[in-house]
């Protein structure tokens, strides 16, 4: 075994010393070359450039083509073929395209890139020029993918890769102008094309800009009027630019000349729901279903909407034919579970589940699902062993939560506490958030003091955070330690002025337990003005107002914080004032309804015993 390397200072002073020759042994020639491809089969080697980036699907043929008359740079689809005969390069390329390659292989794509484009414009050999196009699109380089897909186009007008790429690349660059005449070329060579990278590039256009890019491509479906893809882009569109009437024409259009269109099928059903004609939506997917039972995305579309519309049981319909279809399809399969689990078919849910876990399918998320069910079912130690089996993913820091807090539940707290601990050393990230939990555990358990001695500790390790200083300062209050809760939160307050939830808690204790009204009423005021439609602010506000002796603005924010969530500590403030107000019958009303949703709430019983007994 030996080291594949080349002095390429060596190589470059022996092509200048020939500048005279114009010709090369042939035998250094396809020496160097026999060089280059033995450095490429060493196993330590970077891998070769891929030729097939993904910014398009559209395979070109690349034709063989000639630096001279007998050697030949070949695009294929294993990389670049350079196969010498009887070579007549001129010095400075040969050296610059082979240093190109040995750049590659050494990872040096830049050196690479440059030299290829370079030799693009000094040869316009078709073959190099793709080369440097596609080294361009690997690397993520725009400009450089421009320049080299302008001057395809210019040396093979007719392929449908280099236009494509032309006009992606004016898209990035938003020359939509130049992007539709590109288009327009390319629909005379193909009329269906698949314009979707047009409608990615234009998803952030602002609102000022959408109607310029509507007036530059509608001429486009008059001089293409008989391509589906022209209308059904114009039709996409219209749709950013809320012109869903105006896009549903459009959209009709398209399926007039290609009735199994099924992107302008789903586009249609969207256009219809967000023009407010629900069942003509559900009704048009029902029957394009019937017409391609077999296109998986529109029929993901069909159960999404059902979804939306809470017809769950339908939706589960759905995608019961698409895990049919795609029996390993873990994504479908997971959706089912879930649907089964909103219908209240835990057997089903359950067998779901444990098949993902079988075909190793989005396992994270089965084990917390089950986890979840075994919970709902009260089999406790199930559901801390399939919460356990949570490794990775989203659902890690819930997980290991909940393994704490249903040891809780079970009345093993040291078990809960040992947990969380290790879970700290784990998984560090996490560790605030575990800190909360134990504290909130041993809450539960009225062990208040233990509690609050963790919160501490943790404020050590991570001073003046504000999770933690919250949820100190709110067992402080539980445990009428107002010095302590009054300054955890105003060292919040310090640092995060608009902390919406820090606001409302200190304005309302003040309201509550103190005489400060008009300090709170401030604090509550900047609360409001953060979150104007949070109903615990607005119930905080009535407080506040009620405590002020302004009754009639306190029923109003106290009735608008009930119409948006009906609490029963939101009720039984809302049946003081009332009651205070001289309006009996509608506090009793409002207790009694509050009752029926919770009927243990110490609140509301401890205002009715106040009032009414």
């Amino acid at each position: 075994m030996f080291s594949c390397i080349i002095n390429i200072s060596t190589i470059k002073h022996s092509f200048q010393g020939r500048q005279s020759k114009l010709a090369f042994s042939g035998c250094f020639i396809l020496s160097l070359m026999l060089f280059f491809t033995a450095c490429t089969t060493q196993p330590d080697q970077a891998p070769p450039i891929n030729t097939d980036p993904g910014i398009n699907k559209i395979k070109a043929s690349v034709p063989v083509t000639s630096l001279d008359e007998t050697t030949t740079i070949e695009e294929t689809s294993t990389g670049t073929k350079i196969t010498p005969a009887r070579p007549s390069f001129k010095p400075e390329t040969l050296y610059s395209l082979i240093l190109a390659e040995i750049a590659a292989q050494r990872n040096r794509m830049d050196v690479t890139l440059s030299q290829y484009v370079q030799q693009a414009h000094d040869t316009r050999d078709l073959g190099i020029v793709i080369r440097a196009n596609r080294i361009a699109r690997y690397m993520g380089s725009h400009k450089a993918s421009l320049n080299t897909s302008t001057l395809w186009v210019e040396l093979e007008p007719e392929s449908i890769e280099a236009r494509q790429v032309v006009i992606t690349e004016l898209l990035h660059y938003r020359n939509y102008s130049d992007a539709i005449k590109n288009i327009d070329k390319l629909l005379d060579y193909q009329p269906n094309l698949n314009f979707d990278h047009l409608i990615e590039n234009t998803q952030q256009l602002m609102p000022h800009e959408r109607p310029q890019l509507i007036e530059q491509f509608k001429p486009l479906t008059v001089s293409h009027k008989n391509s589906a893809s022209t209308w059904f882009t114009y039709a996409l569109i219209l749709k950013q630019n809320t012109q869903y009437q105006k896009a549903l024409d459009a959209t009709e259009m398209a399926l007039s000349l290609e009735p199994a269109y099924a992107s302008a099928m789903i586009t249609k059903g969207s256009l219809l729901s967000l023009l407010g004609e629900q069942k003509k939506a559900h009704k048009w997917l029902k029957k394009s279903i019937k017409q391609l039972p077999d296109n998986s995305r529109l029929r993901i579309v069909y159960a999404r909407m059902l979804i939306n519309d809470q017809q769950y049981a339908k939706a589960q319909e759905q995608f019961s034919i698409l895990v049919e279809q795609s029996p390993n399809n873990g994504d479908l399969i997971l959706s089912l579970a879930i649907l089964t689990l909103e219908n209240d078919l835990p057997k089903q849910a359950e067998a779901y589940l444990n098949r993902l876990i079988k075909i190793n399918q989005r396992p994270n998320d089965a084990h917390f699902f089950l986890g979840e069910l075994y919970r709902s079912q009260n089999r406790l130690d199930e559901a801390i062993a399939q919460y356990r089996e949570v490794k990775t993913g989203n659902k890690l820091l819930t997980a290991r939560a909940y393994i704490a807090t249903t040891l809780g539940e079970l009345g093993r707290v040291d078990e809960a506490r040992q947990s969380l601990s290790d879970d700290r050393e784990l998984y560090p990230d996490y560790a605030i958030q575990l800190y909360v939990t134990e504290s909130a555990i041993l809450a539960d358990h009225k062990l208040n003091e233990e509690s609050l001695r963790i919160l501490s500790e943790a404020l050590q390790k991570y001073p003046e955070n504000p999770d933690i200083l919250y949820n100190r300062a709110m067992l402080g209050e539980k445990l009428n330690q107002l010095d302590l809760f009054e300054s955890d939160l105003k060292t919040i307050l310090k640092s995060e002025p608009d902390h919406a939830m820090a606001l409302n808690a200190l304005g309302y204790t003040l309201a509550d337990r103190s005489e400060r009204l008009t300090e709170a009423l401030g604090y509550i005021s900047r609360a409001i003005e953060i979150n104007p439609n949070d109903p615990a602010i607005l119930d905080s506000m009535g407080w506040v107002q009620y405590r002020l002796g302004n009754y009639e603005t306190a029923l109003e924010y106290l009735q608008t914080a009930v119409g948006i969530m009906n609490d029963h500590e939101i009720a039984a403030h809302l049946g003081e004032v009332l009651w205070e107000s001289g309006q009996k019958d509608k506090a009793r009303k409002v207790w009694n309804e509050a009752l029926k949703l919770q009927s243990d709430s110490q609140p509301l019983m401890q205002v009715i015993n106040k009032y009414d007994r």
